[in-house]
């Protein structure tokens, strides 16, 4: 598994829901994120730099770690309801070892490995883990993509951004599935349902231009992860 990995594809956005406290801030081809009035997530050459946050709000779970020119310094550490709960040690590693803080009595320490393309979760005494441990270091080191700004955000840019010239006031739902690479940027859309061609480039064109979002985290790395999206035109 490398940093170019994919999670699997999701038909539904998951959204952060602080619709006034995120902003992208662009300088100098520097692209950073503000959130709750701090700078995150800042990309300097495309290379990450400085503190990257990752959130997943619906379990009270967040995501700290710092770069430099692209290298992370340190360990990533998960936090739920502002608790460690698991850390990736020496991530620039290939092996992604791991100390998984699964309750008070009992701190796991192991690592991600791929056997026969599929994904297994070793201790280090490489014995495989497995049943509610597996499901619950899954869980908790799994960090979906959001849109930051919220739903409503999303679809008052997508909305706000509609080129009436380009749809001839046409109607129709389009179907766009895309990727967001492993700094966030929306790549590749292509038609998974079409309508109009009128609609259907439309559509295409509104998915490339959305902003940078929240990357995806999973197996001890930032990956790509596919979206598929409806656009509606009323």
């Amino acid at each position: 598994m490398t940093s170019n990995s994919t999670l699997q594809t999701v038909t539904k956005i998951v959204f952060i829901g602080f619709l006034t406290l995120v902003s992208v801030v662009n300088t100098f081809a520097q692209d950073s994120i503000v959130y709750h009035n701090e700078v995150i997530n800042r990309l300097n050459q495309n290379k990450k730099e400085g503190v990257w946050k990752l959130f997943a709000p619906e379990d009270s779970i967040y995501l700290v770690c710092q770069f430099n020119n692209d290298t992370i310094v340190g360990d990533i550490n998960i936090f739920k309801s502002n608790a460690l709960i698991f850390t990736i040690v020496n991530p620039n590693n290939e092996r992604k070892d791991f100390i998984a803080y699964y309750n008070s009595q009992d701190t796991i320490r192991g690592y991600f490995a791929t056997t026969n393309d599929k994904l297994t979760i070793m201790d280090n005494n490489d014995v495989e883990i497995t049943g509610e441990k597996k499901d619950w270091i899954g869980k908790n080191s799994t960090i979906m993509p959001m849109y930051y700004g919220g739903q409503k955000k999303l679809l008052t840019s997508m909305s706000n951004n509609v080129a009436t010239e380009n749809t001839h006031w046409k109607k129709g739902k389009v179907i766009v599935a895309f990727t967001i690479d492993n700094n966030g940027y929306v790549i590749n859309p292509t038609l998974k349902q079409e309508a109009h061609k009128l609609l259907n480039k439309e559509a295409i064109r509104l998915v490339s231009v959305l902003p940078r979002w929240q990357p995806g985290f999973q197996r001890g790395r930032f990956v790509k992860t596919k979206f598929s999206v409806p656009v509606i035109f009323k």
